[in-house]
């Protein structure tokens, strides 16, 4: 029983307490509700600030990816472009030792040109001398068969000289003025 008194008079001053209230005046405690409201006012535009941020972020994250996903692909762009500057280079290197090939070629065949042109000089020069004594030798038959068609004159036309005239001919070339050179072009 002594719990159940003691738990009516407990009843009975809390009841008396609400009935005569906490002691706090009613304008400090709408002065705190106020702060309290303007508290609450505070938490939501920082909690819209904090999705309007976290959006942000999402954003910011969504660009940083694509970003990402495009230097990956001027990455791969690069390497291509590094294979394909790495075999044109493989390419140049081949052309240029071709290059060096055939400039060693033409610098022979250069040589082998001076080395003619030298042997062809001396061979003009030869053929020219070679021409000169053919053009004395030639001279100098016309002037055999004028002797011999003199003497034969002189002895009354003999047929002896003039069949040996006749068997002795002079070359197909020998007309005046002839040239061993003619036929060559």
């Amino acid at each position: 029983m002594q719990k159940k008194t003691m738990a009516m008079i407990m009843m009975v001053g809390c009841s008396a307490m609400l009935l005569t209230g906490c002691g706090v005046s009613e304008e400090e405690h709408n002065k705190v509700l106020k702060q309290v409201e303007d508290r609450d006012k505070e938490i939501v535009t920082m909690k819209d600030a904090v999705e309007q941020q976290k959006e942000a972020v999402a954003t910011e994250q969504a660009k940083a990816r694509k970003l990402e996903a495009d230097v990956s692909v001027l990455n791969e762009e690069i390497n291509k472009i590094k294979g394909a500057v790495a075999a044109e280079t493989e390419k140049y290197s081949a052309e240029q030792q071709k290059v060096s090939a055939l400039e060693s070629e033409l610098s022979t065949a250069k040589s082998d040109v001076a080395r003619i042109q030298a042997t062809l000089t001396a061979s003009e020069t030869a053929l020219k001398e070679l021409n000169g004594k053919y053009q004395n030798m030639l001279k100098r038959w016309k002037q055999f068969e004028q002797n011999l068609q003199n003497l034969d004159e002189e002895l009354g036309g003999t047929t002896v000289i003039k069949d040996a005239t006749e068997a002795v001919k002079a070359p197909k070339a020998a007309a005046e003025g002839d040239n061993l050179l003619d036929g060559i072009k």
